[in-house]
Formats: C-alpha cells, sequence, structure tokens
C-alpha cells in the first residue's frame, strides 16, 4: 500500500480547506489537499448570495448574530469572527486574491442585505459568489511546490497512534491523529497520508435528507470519522433549513438566494397574497429558522406542495442581470421569474453544530483540526445568520493555520508504521446501497426535520439503529466504494443528528419540538 508522508493533510477544498491549505503552504509547510468529488464540488462553490463585509459597525453585526441565533451562540467565537472576519475578507480575498466582487458604478463594492441583517453588509459576485471565490483560491493553490492536490480520492477513516500503529507502545500515549487512509475512485485502489496534522473540513449532512440544498457527497463524512475516534461533537440537532429552494416534481432542487428577497422579492401563496407577516415582523426577511417553519405551516394548513416567490415586481431585466445563475436555471425549468411566481419549499442547507473545536481549530483530540461547516466553534449557536458560511471558512481557516504553523507542542512520532488496509473482494450491491440512502433520507425528512416531536424522533432512531447494524455488517463484507462510504457515514451521523434532537426538549433556533 502506497504511503505518502506530509506535514499537515487537509481533506475538503471549499473555502474553509483551500484557506487553510494556503496559509499553511505559505508558511512552509507540505500540504497534501483532497477532495472526495471533482475539485471544484463543495457546499462553498454552491452558496450564492455572498459574504459578509463589515468593516465599519462591528457592533451590529454582532447583535444580527445573537439575534439570528436567539442569543445562544458563543460569545467568544462571535467576537472573533467580528473582530477578524473584516480584515479576513479584506486581506486574503480582495487584496491577495483579487476577488471580482461586484461594485456599484461608481466603482464601490456593491452591497446587499439578507434575512435578520439590519442593513446592507453582503459583497457578492451576482449569485455566485462560493464558486468565484473557490475558483481564485485554487488558481493559488495551483502555484504552489509543496502541494499535492487530489479530487476524488475519499477519506475512509482517520489514522490514530491507538489503532493503528504498529508499535504497541503508542497505545498507552494520548490519542493522537496521524493522517488518513483513502480510497483512489478512478483506480480503485487504498492508500494512506501521513500526517503531523490533519484537518477536516468535509462540509456538512445536508445529503441525509431527501430534499437538500448541498452539493453531492455532504453525508457528515468527517463527523462520523471525527466520532468513530472518540471526537467530542456538540449542537448536531441545529440543522438549519433553507426557506427558498426551487420545487418541481421530478426535477432536481436548486437554491434560490436569500439575496433574492433582500433585492425585493416577496414570499406568497398560490393567489399571490402575502402571508409573512403573520408570523414575524419582518416579513419575508425574517431569520431562515422562522421562514421555514412557516412557509411548512402555510403548506399544511392549504395542502399544497409549495409557496411561492414573487419578484414581478421588480424592474424590467433586474433579476436577469442580478442573479444569472438563477435565471437561468429558471428560465431551463419554463419559469421566467419576470412574468411568473417562481415555486419553493424549504430543504435541509447547513448544519450550526459540528465537531467541537475551540477558536484556533483545534478539537478534544490531539493532532486533529476541524474548520468549516464540520466544526463547531458556537458561533451559530442554534441558528445561522445568513452569508456568515463563507466569512466563518475563511476566518477559522486562516487561524488554524496560524495555530498549526506556531504549535510546537507536538513531537514528530519516531518508529511510526501502519498496517496496510485489507478490503474484502466481495462487490457492494450498488442498489441495494441507493435503496439504504434513500431510506435514511426520507426516515431523516419525514421524522427528524423542520418540526420534531419525541414520537417522531423515536420512530427515526428505531430504524436508523436498525439500518445501521445491518450497513456495519454490510461494510465488513465488502470492497470499499465511495458509495458505500457515502451510506456509511451517512447512517452515522443521521443517528448523531437524531440522538442530539431526542436528548434536547427545548425548542431553540432551528431545532422546532412540537410537543
Amino acid at each position: 500500500m502506497r504511503k505518502i508522508h506530509v506535514d499537515t493533510l487537509v481533506v475538503g477544498a471549499g473555502i474553509a480547506g483551500s484557506t487553510t491549505a494556503k496559509y499553511l503552504l505559505d508558511g512552509g509547510q507540505s500540504v497534501f489537499l483532497a477532495s472526495a468529488r471533482d475539485l471544484d464540488v463543495s457546499n462553498s462553490s454552491w452558496a450564492q448570495g455572498g459574504i459578509v463585509y463589515e468593516d465599519k459597525d462591528p457592533a451590529s453585526l454582532t447583535k444580527d448574530i445573537q439575534y439570528a441565533s436567539q442569543q445562544s451562540s458563543n460569545h467568544d467565537a462571535v467576537d472573533f469572527i467580528v473582530k477578524n472576519g473584516a480584515k479576513a475578507v479584506e486581506d486574503l480575498l480582495i487584496k491577495n486574491l483579487k476577488v471580482p466582487f461586484d461594485k456599484e458604478d461608481d466603482g464601490e463594492l456593491s452591497f446587499t442585505k439578507e434575512a435578520a441583517h439590519s442593513k446592507n453588509r453582503i459583497i457578492h459576485i451576482s449569485d455566485f459568489t462560493g464558486k468565484g471565490i473557490v475558483e481564485k483560491l485554487h488558481e493559488d493553490l495551483h502555484t504552489k511546490d509543496k502541494l499535492q492536490f487530489r479530487g476524488n480520492v475519499c477519506a475512509i477513516d482517520l489514522i490514530t497512534l491507538a489503532h493503528h500503529s504498529l508499535n504497541s507502545q503508542h497505545q498507552y500515549q494520548p490519542s493522537r491523529v496521524m493522517g488518513a487512509y483513502f480510497l483512489d475512485v478512478s483506480k480503485k485502489e487504498i492508500f494512506a497520508v501521513i500526517a503531523d496534522r490533519t484537518v477536516l473540513a468535509t462540509g456538512g449532512v445536508g445529503q441525509v435528507y431527501s430534499r437538500t440544498t448541498n452539493a453531492p457527497g455532504s453525508f457528515g463524512h468527517g463527523i462520523s470519522m471525527a466520532y468513530r475516534i472518540g471526537a467530542r461533537v456538540m449542537n448536531l440537532e441545529y440543522v438549519q433549513f433553507h426557506p427558498t429552494v426551487f420545487y418541481k416534481k421530478h426535477t432536481p432542487t436548486f437554491l434560490v438566494s436569500e439575496a433574492v428577497r433582500g433585492e425585493g422579492c416577496e414570499l406568497v401563496n398560490e393567489q399571490g397574497q402575502t402571508f409573512m407577516h403573520k408570523y414575524h415582523k419582518d416579513g419575508s426577511l425574517a431569520p431562515r429558522d422562522i421562514l421555514s417553519r412557516s412557509i411548512q405551516t402555510e403548506m399544511l394548513e392549504h395542502d399544497q406542495s409549495c409557496v411561492y416567490l414573487d419578484g414581478t415586481s421588480l424592474k424590467d431585466g433586474y433579476f436577469e442581470k442580478r442573479f444569472p445563475f438563477i435565471y437561468k436555471s429558471l428560465m431551463e425549468q419554463g419559469v421566467n421569474p419576470q412574468k411568473d411566481y417562481i415555486p419553493v419549499s424549504p430543504g435541509a442547507h447547513f448544519l450550526c453544530g459540528g465537531i467541537f473545536t475551540n477558536l484556533e481549530g483545534q478539537t478534544s483530540i490531539d493532532g486533529l483540526y476541524a474548520v468549516g461547516e464540520v466544526a463547531c466553534t458556537g458561533l451559530h449557536g442554534a441558528n445561522r445568520l445568513a452569508s456568515t458560511s463563507l466569512l466563518e471558512g475563511a476566518t477559522f481557516g486562516i487561524e488554524a493555520s496560524k495555530s498549526i504553523l506556531k504549535d510546537k507542542s507536538l513531537e514528530k512520532i519516531k518508529e511510526f508504521d501502519i498496517p496496510d488496509w485489507v478490503s474484502p473482494d466481495s462487490e457492494p450491491d450498488v442498489k441495494l446501497i441507493l435503496h439504504d440512502l434513500a431510506m435514511v433520507q426520507n426516515t431523516m425528512w419525514n421524522y427528524t426535520g423542520l418540526i420534531r416531536s419525541e414520537r417522531k424522533l423515536q420512530r427515526a432512531r428505531s430504524l436508523i439503529r436498525e439500518l445501521k447494524s445491518e450497513v456495519d455488517d454490510f461494510y465488513g463484507d465488502c470492497r470499499v466504494t465511495r458509495d458505500l462510504l457515502d451510506l456509511r457515514n451517512a447512517v452515522q451521523a443521521a443517528l448523531l443528528i437524531i440522538n442530539a434532537a431526542s436528548r434536547n426538549k427545548s425548542s431553540m433556533g432551528c431545532h422546532f419540538r412540537s410537543d
């Protein structure tokens, strides 16, 4: 089995992982940067709305983050992002990478507003901000000499001294991560990356739900791998649902950005009547958790499959100019947003919890860091403020890299070797895997979705526990494939979410209990 040795392994190539890798490389380290799909497939690349850039009124941003989270955010994390976020955007994105953010006619940055924001403070690149940022990051990374950048390589398990070292004395040392085993999807080969530090930047869990805005592969891989080696996870019940996901039967979903409402589109019912002001004073710009539950309530009360966004009052041509990707996607589905209502309903969007870390990205396990959506600093508490996800990835990616570069507490391990990965020859049944994944997604949507209860959660736990037992046996008997890894980690992540939701008897933010 091939073994690759580097200073730091980074798993995940979205904004958090790519930022971390960039600063580590600039600091002289060798880095292996891995993506389970193509290099341009990540939740970061799919982010539409924009990124918060608040350099004039930090107190108002603090207030808005806490307001969206119902005062449940970690005060230290909020203070950190408010203090350091604008500098990260300016130094990394604007000055260093020269990301082409939209500008007004006078050449100044164009700012927009989204739900629960008290002012316009979000900069953007039309409606594909994440894609524009990640492309610039990857362009920069491809110029680095000490980088190995690989797509379509899937992390299987984290390597720890206690579990994998062939030196029996290492089992008596504190738990420490030393890299990961990987599957090369195209070559169908397994290899290992051995590293002094490992950074998980694998994104969220949206694909464990049947309806989601997340990129393919968002099955909670990082959370599941970290949990299996004993890392602390937290706040996993707080799964944020985006209120406006395009709805059409037998059609792939896509996000209709919150910025669409920020620019003046209103939520309406089938009769064209606005309805959000009866649920919240901010109407169509209420916090996401309230919007999503209100939309679902409206749909249930009127026996409708969706509600609508009305942008017909926008001046002619504005929608196409401001939101070219969404406009093109809608027109392909026969919806002209200049003339037609846009059918939307909620979908799983962002995990506010994750692997517990401090403000430097360090987890509860030596040698293991986590950044971005997979991590939980407590910044979002029970509900995330719009357009803080890209900000979080960039800011904490920079901080994690600084921490790794200055940390001398972990000595290099001598006489460290690991066993070759042994995989059964039996091919897994792809149809069975897809069937089981659909069962996970439907169970989570129906019983651990927007509105939860003890009865629903008990039902979900019973179904997923039984399935996990079967999948564990299935996994042990088959050759490792990407689909099988997706299923294994999806079942684990789903069970963690269900258990967290069951323990939390109170309603707050994204976690709403009808009982």
